[in-house]
């Protein structure tokens, strides 16, 4: 069981001090050099998972931005198909709260991916998953 102020260790080994609230929006992450399409899958007061192609690189500073919010924060791992960011500042709740309301009108379908055609259409407002 989790205690507030431990530090938990995932799967992949990276470790986080706050729980996540899972999620499946549409997303960027945009970082000097360019902006990747991403699905935010899981997000904290303190940091964020994201299913992203092509990540952008450990360290980078990047603007996360979904649904009409951003957060600024930095890259602290990635994998093949993910990168994890810990923010610049912490989290409101009443974002965390808005956030979660969001998922359930715009929850990314499980069936896509990012890297797949669908989602780029998806992403570019042309697929029928749009926000209509």
């Amino acid at each position: 069981m989790h205690r507030p102020g431990l530090v938990r260790t995932n799967a992949s080994g990276h470790q986080r001090t706050q729980g996540r609230l899972p999620v499946r929006l549409v997303a960027k992450v945009a970082s000097r050099s360019r902006t990747h399409s991403a699905i935010l899958e899981n997000i904290s007061k303190s940091g964020a998972k994201l299913a992203v192609d092509n990540a952008p690189q450990i360290g980078s500073d990047v603007i996360l931005k979904w649904h009409g919010h951003e957060l600024f924060g930095r890259v602290s791992w990635t994998s093949a198909t993910h990168c994890g960011l810990v923010f610049d500042a912490t989290v409101p709740p009443a974002l965390l709260e808005e956030t979660l309301s969001l998922d359930e009108l715009a929850h990314v379908p499980d069936e896509l991916d990012v890297t797949g055609a669908a989602a780029r259409e998806w992403f570019d407002g042309d697929g029928r998953y749009g926000f209509d």
